[in-house]
């Protein structure tokens, strides 16, 4: 439905829904593992949002490629499009999105192996996400990761099952990520019944 959207989009003058569509098909393309396609999605939506001087549409666009970046392994590309990135939502004051900004850095940081600046930009992010918020939990599960690979297990761990408490609290959705993530720790560091707990939830695809 996307694409032929985008076809009937290509002869008209809306050229803002255009690139909507193409952004929103971009990432289609990456869940459906098509990453060279939805990128190209994404760098033409952010021309066209750019060329028309739509400051939190190229913001979003920009995390989204930045993502991808990620997703793909090309993290110093990602680290430099999402640098960039958080000093503009910082100037637009766009919070929710500098939270997720700030863990797609954290990620990044962690595929260079940095992990020591990893840890301490998503503590300095952590401070200024909004409780309960998406943005906060995607920040506390990329520091529980930075903490992990730095070395720091139980403090990690610590971290990650805080992250699943706030979840729950706030009554997000079912994880995989998180629980995935807690998993594999908590095989790592002697808690096998809870890591077996959290294994049963991600393949019941639910959380009690």
């Amino acid at each position: 439905h996307l694409e032929t959207a985008a076809e009937l989009l290509l002869d008209s003058a809306d050229e803002a829904g255009l690139a909507v569509v193409r952004s929103l098909l971009g990432g289609v393309q990456v869940q459906l593992g098509q990453a060279e396609s939805g990128q190209r999605q994404f760098e033409q939506a952010l021309a066209a949002f750019a060329a028309l001087e739509l400051p939190d549409r190229v913001t979003e666009t920009r995390h989204n490629l930045a993502c991808l970046h990620n997703h793909v392994g090309q993290f110093s590309e990602a680290l430099a499009l999402s640098m960039a990135n958080a000093s503009e939502a910082n100037r637009l004051k766009n919070i929710t999105l500098l939270a997720h900004i700030e863990a797609t850095i954290t990620e990044a940081l962690c595929g260079l192996h940095r992990y020591a600046e990893a840890v301490a930009r998503a503590r300095a992010a952590l401070l200024r996400s909004r409780p309960g918020s998406r943005g906060e939990l995607d920040v506390m599960l990329w520091l529980g990761t930075a903490l992990d690979k730095h070395g720091q297990r139980e403090e990690a761990l610590a971290m990650l099952r805080n992250t699943l408490a706030v979840s729950d609290a706030a009554g997000m959705p079912t994880n995989r990520a998180l629980l995935g993530a807690l998993s594999d720790l908590c095989r790592r560091t002697g808690h096998d019944d809870e890591a077996m707990r959290y294994e049963t939830l991600v393949a019941e695809g639910t959380r009690d």
